[in-house]
């Protein structure tokens, strides 16, 4: 009687041997690839970690170079100061702008008159001027 259940011996460790090799695929399957994403998510911490290292350095330097902008208006507004003193006396002193020789100094000149009406009661031609 058992020698006929040979075959059925033979089938069941096949069948074992394939459930065995069928389960360590599935494992390999589910485990493998958590390694992978805990290898990946590893990389993209140390990735994440790089790029806020160079976001802090980024904002240090724009820190640095608001500071040196902000010196530099500084510097550029004392500098036009200084400039114009040195102009509005120099053109006290030394400036003729009517080219007339007679140094006046910024108030060179007159207001012209301011006229209410027409001369004269006439309208001027205005046809004399010539471009």
């Amino acid at each position: 009687m058992f020698r006929e259940w040979e075959f059925l011996r033979t089938e069941m460790i096949g069948l074992i041997l394939l459930a065995a090799l069928l389960g360590l695929f599935v494992g390999w399957l589910i485990w493998g690839r958590r390694s992978h994403a805990a290898g990946e998510n590893k990389a993209l911490r140390v990735e994440l970690d790089s790029c806020r290292t160079g976001h802090a350095q980024k904002d240090a330097k724009l820190r640095d170079l608001r500071a040196k902008l902000e010196t530099c208006e500084t510097d550029l507004v004392a500098a036009k100061h200084f400039q114009n003193e040195g102009q509005s006396e120099a053109a006290q002193t030394d400036l003729d702008y009517d080219g007339d020789g007679i140094i006046e100094g910024t108030d060179e000149g007159s207001k012209p008159e301011t006229l209410t009406a027409a001369r004269g009661g006439q309208a001027d031609d205005l046809k004399q001027i010539k471009v």
